[in-house]
């Protein structure tokens, strides 16, 4: 999952914590509106988990429920809608 996400959000995030299960936990560098993020994740479908910390919103992706070959699909499907919730 961290080289599709890295491949398809490129420089918009960075991750916060890897390695911990089937978890990974990221943070946006853009403004984003997680509000609009979590009802379009519903609509499509996907499941994201937004955590407040020190006044920063995180975003926990899990990939455990994924064949391997399924998981770029996966995160081709949130890049979409992570780009369309961006503030300009």
């Amino acid at each position: 999952m961290k080289e599709f996400l890295l491949k398809y959000l490129k420089d918009s995030f960075k991750i916060i914590r890897e390695g911990s299960g089937l978890t990974i936990l990221i943070q946006a560098k853009l403004n984003i509106d997680f509000e609009k993020l979590q009802d379009k994740a519903i609509e499509k479908n996907i499941k994201i988990y937004l955590y407040t910390y020190k006044n920063t919103i995180l975003i926990s992706m899990g990939f455990g429920g994924f064949k391997e070959e399924e998981i770029e699909k996966a995160v081709i499907a949130f890049s979409k809608i992570w780009f369309e919730c961006i503030n300009l």
